[in-house]
């Protein structure tokens, strides 16, 4: 057994859980029969760039936000702030099992981060109401060098149902806009 798989028997044993992690396929029988429940989060790829030397795929498809009445406003974030906090308690209720994304715990993890950069987003509309936050990381792809793509991973998205669509779809252009391979 590892050191992992025996620090969460013991905190189980002092608290309920939540692991919002894929556990690996060879794990995942060890867990079972130790009574734990759950299941692999779905991870998703969208292709932008669909050729490079390492594949040839056909590029991913998104609903486009050009023909529909969405108006949004999607901009860069650099602190969080009061208006971050409104949004939170709005829609808090759609994630019971998460740590509360108040601004504080947002600018601890992303915007004042001291070694990684992350970009960050929010979807507001006519009223400057924020409907749908989005925080990025983009990256060089490596092995042991760099493989010459670019891969953004949606690292937090938190929505108030409204602004998935065009969220989304500014997330996707903002990431081709920025020569990203994949998300």
């Amino acid at each position: 057994l590892g050191y992992g798989y025996l620090l969460l028997e013991k905190a189980s044993r002092l608290n309920d859980l939540t692991i919002d992690h894929t556990i690996n396929d060879s794990a995942w029988p060890m867990f079972l029969k130790a009574g734990w429940k759950g299941e692999n989060l779905k991870r998703l790829l969208y292709i932008l760039n669909p050729k490079n030397s390492f594949y040839d795929l056909p590029p991913s498809n998104i609903p486009s936000t050009s023909d529909r009445q969405y108006r949004m406003i999607y901009e860069a974030v650099r602190k969080f702030g009061p208006e971050t906090d409104e949004f939170w308690n709005r829609i808090k209720n759609r994630y019971p099992v998460t740590i509360a994304r108040n601004s504080d715990y947002l600018n601890w993890r992303f915007a004042d981060h001291p070694l990684l950069k992350y970009q960050m987003f929010a979807a507001k509309n006519d009223d400057d109401i924020i409907r749908a936050l989005v925080v990025l990381r983009i990256e060089e792809v490596k092995v042991q060098k760099s493989l010459g793509m670019r891969a953004a991973r949606v690292i937090d998205y938190l929505s108030d149902g409204e602004g998935d669509i065009p969220t989304l779809s500014k997330t996707v252009e903002y990431c081709r806009d920025n020569s990203v391979d994949f998300i």
